[in-house]
């Protein structure tokens, strides 16, 4: 099914999607678009940030989206938003910085 999808979208847009499945990225390593996400994908890790989940005014994604504008928009240092994250996350009982698997 990840091919087909693929392949669908490849016409309207000069490239297709990276595959869903790890198995299937040999045969994309060619692709010089969608290459460079295929082989950084072994090294991918979830995050608990996500486009239009609409969470309310203090959800997780909404506070977590917030912190990185006001990072990005007041030129912030990245020291103090990795702290700021870890509150946010705590709130949550989600245990910041630990080791990946």
């Amino acid at each position: 099914m990840p091919k087909l999808y693929s392949q669908a979208v490849t016409p309207q847009r000069g490239f297709g999607e990276p595959y869903s499945r790890m198995d299937l990225g040999d045969s994309l390593k060619n692709d010089k678009f969608v290459a460079p996400f295929i082989s950084q994908a072994p090294l991918a890790r979830m995050w608990y940030l996500a486009s239009f989940t609409h969470d309310g005014d203090q959800g997780l994604n909404t506070q977590l989206s917030d912190l990185f504008a006001q990072t990005i928009a007041k030129k912030r240092n990245t020291t103090t938003l990795a702290a700021e994250i870890n509150k946010v996350l705590s709130a949550y009982g989600i245990i910041a910085n630990r080791p990946a698997p």
